[in-house]
Order: structure tokens, then sequence, then C-alpha cells
């Protein structure tokens, strides 16, 4: 989904938002140990308000509203799983007229979803997960 959002391609992310769904309809429980089940509980409904959202809607400004939800909530989840290969959590300090958002990336790079093909390089790593 970031990657669309940076490259400004709706579409593309609103079918990433539809696997985000499938992926959260898939994930039960057993599959975690109990603070991380306990995590998963508390979060699946707010991953799915904002997936569903983004997959619904068309304009690309309002998805990246609820991409930085999306992000925030997935950093808490990402941070108690610990993945095996390091995630970022990077930083675009302009967004919202200053007011900055984050979101995950599996890359060093920076590529910048809340300002789009205008500014894609707007950022910095704030942490590494892993």
């Amino acid at each position: 989904m970031k990657d669309a959002l940076v490259k400004d391609n709706g579409a593309a992310a609103q079918t990433a938002a539809k696997g985000i769904q499938a992926a959260i309809a898939k994930l039960n429980n057993e599959q975690l140990d109990a603070v991380q089940g306990k995590l998963w509980k508390e979060y699946q409904r707010k991953l799915a308000f904002d997936a569903e959202h983004i997959a619904g809607i068309t304009e690309n400004e309002h998805k990246r509203e609820h991409f930085v939800t999306l992000s925030k909530n997935m950093y808490v989840l990402m941070k108690s799983v610990k993945p095996e290969a390091p995630v970022y959590y990077q930083h675009c300090p302009m967004y919202r007229d200053g007011k900055g958002a984050n979101w995950l990336s599996t890359q060093k790079k920076i590529e910048n979803p809340y300002l789009g093909q205008s500014m894609a390089t707007c950022g910095s790593i704030v942490e590494t997960i892993h």
C-alpha cells in the first residue's frame, strides 16, 4: 500500500487494502502468543476499519489520512512480533502542514507515501524494528 501511495496510484492502494482485509480475516489468535493475541484482539478492528476505508474511497488524500492511523496501529503490532527482517519506521515532517506522520517500510530508502511523487524522498528513519 505504501508503494502505491508513493506513486499516487489510488487503484493499487485500494487493491493493497483489500489484501490487508483478507489477511486480517485469516489471522487468528492461535498463531500468536498470549501477549500478541491480546494486542491483536485490541488492534484487529482498528486495522480493519482503516483498510476498509482505503479500499472503498477514491481520493488519495483521504486514503493517506487512513494510512496514518493504519501505520500507527501496525507499528504497535510489529514491535510485538519482532520481525525476522528489519522493518523501518519512517517519518515525514511536512505532512499535514508540519504535523508529520509515520509509516512502515521494508526498505531503508525513503519513499514517502504522504507527499507522493511531489516529494517522494522527504523523510527519515525513526526506528528499525527487528
